[in-house]
């Protein structure tokens, strides 16, 4: 069993395992620590002699973590046919979660050594479930992503990244063209369709699993902006770098599934793109951008 890094939390997570180790058969003596979220979240992988797989995950998430919240969106993905963990048994007022376990290799452990093929057939599967994700949308399902939300995200970048991790202060000019910049983003995300977003879609959260990909970290799911969790995903080029830019396809293209006249292209080469925001053969005005990788939305390719 591993050693406490909270005694008394780390007890009582344990003792409410012992009593369900029968039900799904596990050996706690097998008990590992596996990765740490940036919050309070812990996770411990236990064998499992039961149905539900070889092993199966613990979670310690002391409130006010989103256990609730998690189970919830769990069950949306699953019902759209996402591979996503299922929770088998939970304490939601202490924290305390079992969970199947969707494997041991992230996509980004995953794109650190994959050649060129392999990462674009994990980034194709993960836009295919993105697509199906949002293709199951529903009204007043999920917190809707609004205007203050958006801003608050914003101001991360001069707060955390400017101002805490390089120590530079905007001047009074500087801060009103970030705000400026920040109203066209702001309008750009209310004037989109909003879907079903995981707020969250990048590799650490990805699994490489069959059915590819297991999804992760999706409690502070909402109803959001169409290009958001695209934006996110985008991260998986920035990932494997070099291996994508030097693609011949300027675009990756991936149809949604029975939707051939709805599709989403990465643009790879903003050459293609003018200054007006318009895009060759045919592809509507992007969306939004990210990091030099032009996101746009089209209805026909010609």
């Amino acid at each position: 069993m591993p050693a406490p890094r909270a005694g008394a939390r780390n007890a009582q997570l344990f003792a409410w395992l012992a009593d369900r180790s029968g039900s799904y058969q596990l050996d706690l003596a097998s008990a590992s620590a596996i990765r740490a979220d940036a919050g309070a979240r812990r996770y411990f992988r236990i064998v499992s002699t039961g149905p539900h797989g070889p092993t199966l995950i613990a979670v310690d998430a002391p409130p006010p973590e989103k256990c609730h919240e998690f189970q919830h969106v769990s069950r949306l993905l699953l019902d759209a046919g996402i591979h996503a963990p299922r929770v088998l048994d939970a304490d939601f007022e202490r924290g305390f979660m079992l969970i199947t376990d969707l494997g041991r290799i992230t996509y980004l452990d995953q794109l650190q050594s994959a050649h060129l093929g392999a990462a674009q057939r994990l980034f194709i599967d993960a836009l295919h479930t993105l697509i199906e994700w949002q293709r199951a949308t529903r009204a007043g399902i999920l917190p809707d992503y609004d205007k203050t939300l958006l801003r608050r995200e914003l101001e991360l970048f001069p707060e955390w990244y400017l101002q805490r991790h390089l120590g530079f202060t905007l001047t009074p000019a500087q801060r009103a063209a970030l705000d400026a910049v920040y109203a066209v983003l702001i309008r750009n995300a209310a004037a989109q369709p909003h879907v079903f977003t995981h707020s969250d879609y990048m590799p650490r959260n990805l699994m490489v699993s069959a059915p590819n990909p297991g999804v992760l970290d999706f409690q502070d799911a909402v109803t959001g902006p169409l290009t958001y969790d695209l934006g996110r995903s985008s991260a998986m080029l920035l990932s494997v770098g070099k291996k994508i830019s030097s693609a011949t396809a300027s675009a990756i293209t991936i149809s949604m599934r029975g939707k051939s006249d709805c599709r989403c292209v990465l643009i790879l080469n903003s050459s293609t793109v003018n200054s007006n925001g318009w895009a060759c053969n045919g592809i509507s005005k992007f969306w939004g951008y990210s990091r030099g990788f032009i996101i746009v939305t089209e209805r026909h390719i010609i």
